[in-house]
């Protein structure tokens, strides 16, 4: 699993170190800093799910806003597919761009956020629409997703339009890439909406 993940410059550390790191990346969860304070448990955070066929899937699924999601892209090295949706929080997706123009080479957009994610970034990225259907997201992913790949789910956005919370939306994600992105169940995508 080496080499999808780099180490920060010492710059960007005071800035990450608080929204939590990878274990790849060599942080330890008991880990603190003098400006931030302790780093929250990484486990939390980047999970190497699998790899097939050459394509990484990451869950990130914590990620439900933007700074965490500039966190996660600034650790990806490999070109990267990036799952982005879900209920928009009220924060302009253009802060993602930097980051976006040095690895990403598709979004796929989804849920009720997915309109305004393809108006931020569909000029600076290829961004495929989608729905609400989380199993058609990730068998997007499969099918843009070339051997060298990350598949990134990194939403930037709660779950709460498709998912209780973001670590069923997270199980969900590991479920269908164990599963080839197939199910003959209803997908998770048509769990309650209320919640904000």
């Amino acid at each position: 699993m080496d080499g999808q993940f780099h180490r920060p410059h010492r710059v960007d550390r005071q800035r990450q170190v608080g929204q939590g790191r990878t274990r790849a990346v060599g942080r330890a969860a008991d880990d603190a800093d003098p400006l931030v304070g302790p780093v929250p448990d990484c486990r939390l955070r980047f999970e190497n799910v699998a790899e097939v066929s050459g394509v990484l899937w990451i869950n990130d699924s914590k990620s439900t806003n933007i700074a965490s999601t500039i966190v996660a892209l600034r650790g990806m090295t490999r070109p990267t597919v990036l799952l982005l949706g879900g209920r928009h929080k009220g924060e302009p997706y253009t802060a993602l761009i930097d980051e976006i123009r040095r690895t990403v080479k598709v979004v796929l957009a989804y849920g009720e956020a997915a309109p305004i994610i393809e108006g931020d970034l569909g000029s600076v990225v290829p961004v495929e629409r989608l729905g609400s259907s989380f199993i058609d997201v990730v068998a997007a992913a499969r099918r843009v997703a070339v051997r060298g790949d990350v598949v990134l789910l990194s939403p930037a956005c709660s779950s709460y339009d498709m998912f209780e919370n973001y670590e069923q939306r997270g199980r969900e994600f590991k479920r269908l890439v164990g599963r080839g992105g197939n199910s003959k169940r209803k997908s998770a995508s048509t769990k309650r909406e209320t919640k904000r």
